[in-house]
């Protein structure tokens, strides 16, 4: 997923704004349905791959990536809020799968 390595990662440590900005742009790609995109695998990059991010860092970088992980979990628990009303719609979005069914 070099999208992530190049375009969401690197601009979300940047300043506190970029980080917040990232993490809106990321949901605003689930919510279009963005070719090409899947939600579980961009969920599953950016958080097993904070200890090798964050090592390379410099704090304020880290700092700033924290931000954007903070951004990124209150989508997520925006999400789980509402999953009881929204479950079947979710589901049913493809960006939630991880393959394809033919």
């Amino acid at each position: 997923m070099q999208f992530l390595q190049v375009c969401i990662i690197q601009r979300s440590m940047f300043t506190a704004s970029d980080a917040i900005y990232c993490a809106k742009f990321v949901e605003l790609c689930h919510k279009m349905q963005a070719s090409n995109f899947s939600t579980l695998i961009y969920f599953d990059r950016i958080f097993s791959d904070v200890s090798h991010i964050v090592t390379n860092c410099t704090d304020n970088e880290a700092s700033r990536y924290g931000r954007f992980l903070c951004e990124t979990l209150k989508g997520i628990s925006r999400w789980h809020k509402r999953q009881n009303s929204v479950r079947e719609g979710m589901w049913e979005i493809s960006r939630f799968c991880t393959h394809h069914k033919r």
